[in-house]
């Protein structure tokens, strides 16, 4: 009696998992996959009151103050899947020799990559404006250990250039392509 419940009790269940099977979405019909949006992370807000900007960064990453002295004010790190090296993006202020127009300033950061850089090869260039400022956009290829693709950014207050970057692999452009814009538009100059 035992076996033949515990038979009857196996065909019900057998049966109702055809039947649900069966009843899913017709004859062969798999399962369509449901596309999610990978959600946008919210902005933060970064501010350096004794180097004088602010920028807004992805919650996500995580923010790196740099000793005073140096060109390079602040790294932004990307929560990045390319752990060989990790997308980021700086500021850096330098000192420039005299008051410059920003075609003067963008043709010299040019040249300087150009022969600093292995295999600089420029990929496009525009004029913008970033936080009410006339700027460049300028993105290229390089070899920095390993092949790179950078967005910089670069505008001129006087006699000071400041220069942005982001840097990633050319496997993991996308990283910086989908903040740069957002961050460098959100910079601004302190007064």
């Amino acid at each position: 009696m035992i076996n033949i419940r515990r038979g009857l009790t196996i065909l019900l269940l057998g049966t109702l998992l055809a039947a649900a099977c069966a009843c899913g979405g017709g004859e062969g019909a798999a399962p369509t996959p449901t596309p999610t949006a990978t959600p946008t992370p919210a902005f933060l807000n970064y501010s350096d009151g004794v180097n004088g900007f602010s920028i807004a960064y992805p919650s996500n990453w995580s923010v790196s103050p740099q000793i005073s002295g140096v060109e390079v004010k602040v790294t932004f790190w990307a929560p990045s899947a390319c752990a060989e090296f990790p997308t980021h993006f700086e500021i850096a202020e330098e000192q420039l020799p005299a008051a410059m127009s920003l075609e003067a300033y963008f043709q010299m950061k040019k040249e300087e990559l150009a022969a600093e850089l292995e295999g600089y090869t420029p990929l496009s260039e525009e004029q913008i404006t970033a936080g009410g400022r006339a700027a460049f956009r300028h993105a290229f290829n390089c070899t920095y250990g390993r092949p790179v693709q950078i967005a910089s950014l670069g505008l001129v207050d006087g006699d000071i250039g400041w220069y942005m970057f982001c840097i990633s692999t050319t496997a993991c452009s996308g990283e910086c392509e989908d903040s740069f814009d957002q961050m460098a538009a959100s910079f601004r100059l302190l007064d």
